[in-house]
């Protein structure tokens, strides 16, 4: 069980145009790794970009580390988990993160594939002085 509330503060995210569905993670993600004990951990990547209309992509891939059983618990910590700029909620489920085979966490993820989704929500307008990462305390289940 997740014994505290993890955040990852971010002082700047490079907004770059896509207009993809995935894109490759590289140095402007945020990648943060929050461990459930010895055996288990989630790698997460985020990234931010932007449309060509000025609108806010949201970029995350992610990584479980610890067997079965933690796979199901690092689905139920991003379906309950949210991110944050300010006080301002991009996104109330992580869901979307695409997961990929943790090889990619001994190299920060880079290289990952990171699925995006577009918020739509003017990037303009968001404060990303305090970026986090809002990962819910629990209880979870392993069922």
């Amino acid at each position: 069980m997740l014994k505290y509330l993890a955040t990852a503060t971010c002082l700047f995210f490079a907004a770059t145009t896509a207009q993809a569905q995935s894109v490759p993670v590289d140095d402007n993600f945020l990648t943060s790794t929050i461990p459930w004990d010895r055996s288990g951990k989630i790698t997460l990547s985020v990234g931010v970009r932007e449309t060509g209309e000025g609108q806010l992509v949201l970029c995350g891939a992610w990584a479980s580390h610890g067997g079965p059983k933690f796979t199901r618990l690092n689905r139920q910590l991003l379906a309950k988990s949210r991110l944050v700029a300010g006080r301002e909620v991009l996104s109330r489920d992580l869901t979307f993160f695409h997961q990929v085979t943790n090889a990619y966490t001994s190299r920060g993820m880079i290289g990952a594939e990171a699925k995006c989704v577009n918020t739509g929500k003017p990037i303009d307008t968001i404060d990303f002085s305090q970026f986090t990462f809002d990962i819910y305390e629990g209880p979870y289940r392993d069922r």
